[in-house]
């Protein structure tokens, strides 16, 4: 009776509206399997968690270099929940204002965005699509003074390029911040970037890069931002502290919901990508095999002697804006 049951290893799907069976590199796995990564947690304590913390240091810089934006937080549930959680970093926390948000964008992610706004009391404003992408007329005609954020998705949920350039200023006309969907990443590997076209925000679903369909399950979220938004994006921000004289310190530091400041002798180095490092095969494979740290100050790869020289690797820090 098993038999009977359609399964993607006899089968080709074109069905899941952004869950796909994906090649996963045989290393995945591997290292999930791993003891250290079965039973690591939450690194509250940096001092004995260094591994959990270049790993979670690792996927944001990948994150960074395939979206060309600042900084990018350690993961969120979903893609939809990334979209919301972005939004509501553009509301703000009185939670009024307006979204406009393209119905290219997945209807799943917007059945979830507009379930928020009727808790938190903003209003969502859906654009149409003509012949398979937003009307930029119809766009401009939407946005505001009163407009919050500007959500678009690309692709879009029907496949389609959207012209992120000339959508850029009607998202910007105003002092809306600039969201951008993506729930294929692996299209990174051949269209710009969000950074190269002006978004503010990107989020979307990343879990074509790992994970199975699990029967729709379970997904990753992720989200990245210019520095500004540093102190309000929601998960994590690990990173690495240096003190005014130089040296490298391992701390925790606190943001958004705690009350605990950054010391002012010290700053935290954004995870600012090197230059055109979008490529999609290249980012995964430093992702996976490199232990190479970014850094606002230099884009250099370290060398060979300081990768794999045990005194070499550096001190973390975790920012928890949200536990």
């Amino acid at each position: 009776m098993a038999s009977k049951n359609k399964n993607l290893d006899t089968s080709i799907s074109f069905l899941g509206a952004g869950t796909y069976d994906h090649a996963i590199p045989s290393v995945v796995p591997h290292l999930q399997r791993r003891s250290e990564f079965v039973t690591s947690y939450t690194p509250y304590q940096p001092e004995v968690s260094q591994g959990m913390l270049q790993a979670i240091y690792e996927f944001q810089t990948m994150i960074c270099q395939i979206t060309g934006l600042d900084i990018a937080n350690a993961s969120l549930y979903d893609g939809a929940t990334a979209l919301v959680e972005a939004v509501l970093l553009a509301v703000g926390p009185g939670g009024r204002g307006e979204v406009v948000i393209s119905q290219g964008v997945d209807p799943q992610y917007r059945r979830v965005l507009h379930t928020y706004a009727h808790a938190r009391g903003f209003s969502v404003k859906e654009v149409p699509t003509r012949d398979g992408v937003t009307s930029s007329e119809d766009l401009d005609e939407a946005v505001s003074a009163t407009t919050s954020a500007v959500v678009m998705q690309q692709p879009n949920f029907f496949g389609s390029v959207e012209d992120m350039h000339a959508i850029e200023p009607i998202a910007h006309k105003g002092k809306a911040v600039f969201i951008t969907n993506i729930t294929e990443p692996a299209s990174l590997g051949i269209l710009a970037p969000p950074g190269d076209y002006g978004a503010d925000i990107a989020v979307g679903e990343i879990m074509s890069f790992g994970n199975t369909m699990s029967y729709g399950g379970p997904a990753l979220g992720f989200m990245s931002a210019r520095s500004k938004y540093m102190r309000l994006m929601p998960g994590r921000l690990v990173g690495q502290t240096v003190e005014e004289s130089g040296s490298k310190h391992s701390e925790s530091f606190a943001s958004r919901r705690h009350t605990t400041p950054f010391a002012r002798s010290r700053r935290s180095l954004a995870t600012k990508p090197p230059s055109a490092a979008h490529s999609l095969t290249s980012s995964y494979s430093k992702y996976l095999f490199q232990r190479r740290p970014c850094s606002s100050t230099s884009s250099r790869p370290a060398s060979s002697a300081a990768t794999h020289s045990a005194r070499a690797i550096p001190a973390w820090s975790v920012v928890c804006s949200s536990a």
